[in-house]
């Protein structure tokens, strides 16, 4: 395979069985999904850094797509079970969207918390500012054209960064 040139059937269906054999290397069920386009996106930016179809490693591909590939699995079921009206944690009781905007807060600490909010990544700042406006999940992707992934995915790194907030 030459990173010149596009691939052949034969070589799609060889991607394909690797891609299966991640998969079920991870119990996953197979699906022409988001965590199948994970896969070939992580296996074409590999073949893309390839020099020569002779030093492409299959066993490093299937390895660095398999953690790709669990790691997006990961994000996608953890972010199934993000609600914004859940306490914190058992310790604090307040529910998570307190924490983006509490009226009971002084000056100071709300100033603090909009500069902790204005150094996150462009995206996370985006959710939270639309959240504390009383946006809906559905209106902030619409507005910004995420996926429904990349939204769930925004809403976990959010809860986390609100716990290390919480928590500082």
């Amino acid at each position: 395979m030459s990173p010149l040139r596009k691939l052949s059937q034969r070589e799609i269906t060889l991607v394909d069985r690797l891609i299966r054999l991640v998969f079920d290397s991870l119990s996953i069920p197979f699906q022409r999904g988001s965590l199948y386009q994970t896969a070939w996106v992580s296996f074409l930016i590999l073949y893309r850094n390839c020099a020569a179809p002779s030093c492409f490693d299959w066993v490093a591909a299937f390895f660095v797509i398999q953690k790709r590939v669990k790691q997006q699995h990961s994000w996608n079921r953890s972010a199934k079970t993000v609600s914004f009206n859940q306490p914190v944690n058992p310790n604090i009781p307040l529910p998570r969207i307190q924490l983006l905007s509490d009226p009971r807060s002084n000056f100071q600490e709300r100033l603090c918390f909009y500069d902790y909010l204005g150094r996150m990544e462009t995206d996370l700042r985006r959710l939270a500012y639309g959240l504390i406006r009383g946006d809906t999940p559905g209106e902030l992707q619409t507005r910004y054209h995420w996926r429904r992934s990349y939204l769930l995915w925004l809403f976990h790194r959010l809860q986390l960064e609100m716990e290390v907030y919480q928590t500082s």
